[in-house]
Order: C-alpha cells, then structure tokens, then sequence
C-alpha cells in the first residue's frame, strides 16, 4: 500500500474513533477529563516542577523497563504507562508516568507550526528556519511538526522513550489533518540517538569551508564507537534532521495495528 492510501486509510479509522458531533459533545469529553498535578522537568530550568496535566485515560502506551533476569542480565521487559497532555501556545507535550505514583517517566514536546504561523515570533523569523523550510528532494514540504524536546527522565530504568516521541508525533499529525512531516534540531550528544531511530539530516552545504556530510559522519562515529558508551558527536553542534518518508511509513504500518492516542 502506498504512503498516500495508508495515511487516507488511517484518517478514516481515527474520524470514525472520534466522530464530531457537536460543540455540547466536545465539551462533555473534555470535562470528563481527569486533571492531575505532576513533577514534570522543565527543560527551560533544568528542574522539576509542578504542573497540571490532563489525563488521557483510553491511552496506554508502553516502554521497556530494564530489570535482572533470572540469569543475572539486565532485561528490557515491556511495561504500560499512563498518558497526560498538556499545551502551550504551539505545543503538545505527551507525558509518559508510572502507572501507581504518575512519576514523570519522561515526554515528548511536539511544536505544530501551523498553529505558530500567526505568532509575533514566527512573523519575525525567530524560529529556526532549518525546521519549517521546505525540502522537496527530500520529501519535506508544507505544513508539519517538529520534535522540539525529547526526555528520559531516568535513562538507567526505561528505554524506548525516543521511539514512542516519533510514534505520537506522527499520530498528532494523523489527527490535525497534517501530512506526516516531522523534524527536529539535534544537539549536545543526541545526533546518534535520532540517527538510530531513522531522523537524517538535512543537506550541509559546507563546515568550515569544507565538505561535510554528517549523515557519513554520525554513522561512521556509530559503527567504531565502543560498546557501552555514549557516541560523542556534541563538536558537530546544532543540525536540522528530518524523518524519512520510508520511516514514516514504518510508523503509519504500526499505528494502522493500533494507535496510542484515541
């Protein structure tokens, strides 16, 4: 099936979950809405703070949780998480909490740039361009999402946080009627961690006065790193990744067998 007709196929399937009847039914789901309040890090502060988020009880998403088999290794056993929601003025965050306690596991911060076009900052060119402008050869054009914060609050215990961020990024875009486009902004050490999950960047012209492809570099750093530390790439600074049409499709194939967000 093509990317066109799966995505077709998938809208139809998410109209038909949430049909929109009337202003007096929307408000009645959304005061069914459970609000709690949360430790959430802020990554603007580098702290936990409280906030009040919105739960998403027909969402039960699931992550890998690292314990001690019986022989001794270290395991990643599937475990669900409940789901929250909150909003600022372009962005959804998706929070990821522990079922018992609602201790922030980690959460994806989700920028919709349609919603920005009509804000003072975008009109001034503030955002960074690299995320919204347009990559026909690449796939990347119109409206779209970008990933604008990732986190894994305790990297030692859960794993799959980043592969969860791309799922609901693509799902967002389903429900918004957007075409399945996602970027992000790699920096600090993570370039290998989006590369492994299929992000790419976007073309360099040139580094230094040189040719430089960082698609070759990550991937070279990846392949001779050793086994158990972190790849360092944090000299390659800020560059603009984009997910590729056939990773995109891997996440439609996935949702059409069920979707986390309602």
């Amino acid at each position: 099936m093509s990317i066109n007709r799966l995505i077709a196929s998938l809208k139809a399937d998410i109209s038909k979950k949430n049909p929109v009847s009337t202003v007096a039914t929307s408000v009645d789901n959304s005061l069914n809405r459970i609000i709690k309040v949360i430790k959430h890090y802020n990554n603007d502060t580098h702290c936990f703070e409280e906030l009040s988020v919105t739960m998403i009880p027909e969402s039960r998403p699931v992550l890998f949780k690292r314990i001690k088999g019986l022989s001794g290794q270290v395991e990643k056993v599937p475990v669900t998480l409940n789901l929250a929601e909150s909003k600022d003025n372009y962005r959804t965050f998706y929070h990821f909490l522990e079922p018992d306690t609602n201790k922030e596991v980690g959460f994806v911060a989700i920028a919709d740039w349609n919603k920005a076009k009509d804000s003072i900052p975008y009109k001034m060119g503030m955002f960074d361009e690299g995320l919204i402008k347009n990559y026909p050869q690449l796939g990347v054009t119109g409206d779209r999402v970008s990933i604008d914060y990732v986190k894994n609050n305790n990297e030692r215990l859960y794993a799959g946080v980043g592969n969860l961020a791309d799922r609901l990024a693509i799902e967002y875009c389903l429900k918004h009627n957007l075409k399945p486009n996602v970027t992000l902004t790699a920096s600090e050490n993570a370039h290998s961690a989006h590369f492994q999950r299929g992000y790419r960047f976007v073309p360099v012209a040139n580094f230094n006065g040189a040719s430089f492809d960082p698609n070759k570099v990550v991937a070279s750093r990846i392949k001779y790193n050793d086994v158990g530390k972190r790849v360092n790439t944090r000299n390659l600074g800020n560059l603009y990744m984009y997910m590729p049409q056939d990773v995109v499709k891997k996440h439609l194939a996935e949702i059409q067998k069920g979707s986390v967000l309602p």
